[in-house]
């Protein structure tokens, strides 16, 4: 019970954060699952919950979307992801855990040191590297965000089409992360439960991330997201 309630609460927050700023939902989610469950079922129950919340997400600004700007990240995102869940499947939990911690704390230090700095281009070759190294770090521990986000933070005109396209880039590739870990035999009876308590608090989630999505102070809140990442980032590493 406390487990389940933990739960929620963690997919809740995660789905504000994640529909008010365009990211940080899985970041958020795998600083903490995993502390509370297995890495492994973590992975699976965080990549259904956002699955609900990007589909939602889309529907809402689906007049804003760039399939232009998607096309490259979303073909190279489903090859990264293959790499991500064959790492996944066949890789030791307390070195999934050491992975997940460095990762935490470059995409922090990234972002808090050049993220408003950092001017990038449009076309096959950025939305290439963005998308595989999206897609790797999606596929292993659903923290795929980061490079997708400074790509489509760089290239979209205003922040509904950013919101839109990387969200809807995020889904594609995370559709086809379902279906190569169902493959895989990952999608298990247990995953399947916590995935639907996850589905109704990301929906609730995102109903208050979006609301509050032209009023949030952008730069505030990723400082904290930022901060907690190295926070969760160096307790991992200490921890496992």
């Amino acid at each position: 019970m406390i487990e389940g309630i933990l739960f929620f609460l963690i997919i809740l927050i995660g789905g504000v954060i994640q529909s008010s700023t365009g990211f940080g939902f899985a970041i958020f989610a795998m600083s903490l699952l995993p502390i509370i469950m297995p890495f492994k079922t973590a992975v699976i129950a965080v990549l259904c919950a956002s699955i609900v919340m990007m589909v939602s997400i889309v529907i809402k600004l689906r007049k804003s979307i760039n399939y232009k700007l998607m096309l490259w990240p979303v073909i190279s995102a489903m090859f990264g992801r293959w790499i991500g869940i064959t790492i996944l499947t066949t890789a030791d939990e307390k070195i999934l855990f050491k992975m997940l911690a460095v990762i935490l704390i470059a995409f922090a230090a990234y972002f808090t040191a050049f993220s408003e700095r950092t001017t990038i281009s449009p076309g096959r070759k950025n939305g290439m590297i963005a998308g595989t190294i999206s897609g790797v770090l999606g596929g292993l521990a659903n923290v795929g965000g980061p490079p997708l986000v400074a790509y489509f933070y760089s290239v979209c005109d205003d922040k509904e089409e950013y919101m839109a396209s990387i969200q809807a880039t995020f889904l594609i590739s995370g559709l086809s992360s379902f279906a190569m870990n169902a493959a895989y035999g990952n999608i298990t009876f247990e995953v399947l439960k916590l995935s639907l308590i996850g589905s109704v608090a990301i929906l609730i989630g995102s109903y208050i991330g979006l609301n509050i999505f032209k009023l949030i102070n952008q730069i505030v809140l990723r400082r904290l997201i930022n901060s907690f990442m190295v926070i969760m980032g160096v307790i991992m590493l200490i921890k496992y």
